[in-house]
């Protein structure tokens, strides 16, 4: 699951560990790239009750499937410890503009879907991603899977907050 966006940031991460024991920090990047989150210098880290801080990054690299980080401050193991479970969230300005007709997923939670016909299923929960295309999971009176294809989504609508599908639940 991609998790939402918090008011002007998006979450790209989250810190899964701490690595090692001069401070480093083990985490799960939601880019499409793992790698890609090391692209910004700022993070801002948010975990409950705490809130949030800023931190600067000061290197990072690639580790398996997920991204090990140096975050300016952080020294020591129990420090890094402190932050595990905190999501990494960047400005949604910095983000880089997609072409026409592609949507982060982060764009998509929340939207309403309805069918070409008018009919109503629910809001977008969550995207899935499950190799061959991406897939939307539909909450509504039912929870529907919709596959994210041109051949079934029609329009997406982020100022109406709205997708129209060609697709029906019953078939």
């Amino acid at each position: 699951m991609v998790p939402n966006s918090t008011s002007q940031y998006v979450v790209v991460a989250r810190v899964a560990d701490a690595f090692g024991i001069k401070g480093q920090v083990k985490v799960r990047s939601f880019t499409e790239k793992p790698e890609n989150i090391l692209q910004y210098s700022a993070w801002v880290l948010e975990k409950k009750p705490t809130g949030r801080q800023s931190f600067d990054l000061v290197s990072g690299q690639l580790h398996g499937k997920l991204v090990t980080a140096r975050l300016a401050g952080v020294n020591s193991r129990d420090e890094a410890l402190d932050l595990k479970g905190a999501d990494v969230l960047i400005p949604r300005a910095e983000l880089p503009q997609l072409p026409e007709g592609q949507y982060y997923h982060f764009q998509l939670l929340g939207l309403e879907v309805v069918d070409i016909d008018g009919q109503r299923y629910g809001q977008v929960e969550d995207v899935m991603q499950t190799g061959a295309n991406d897939v939307l999971v539909i909450k509504g009176e039912k929870t529907h899977l919709m596959p994210y294809i041109p051949d079934v989504i029609v329009e997406v609508d982020l100022d109406r907050a709205i997708i129209r599908a060609d697709w029906y639940a019953e078939l």
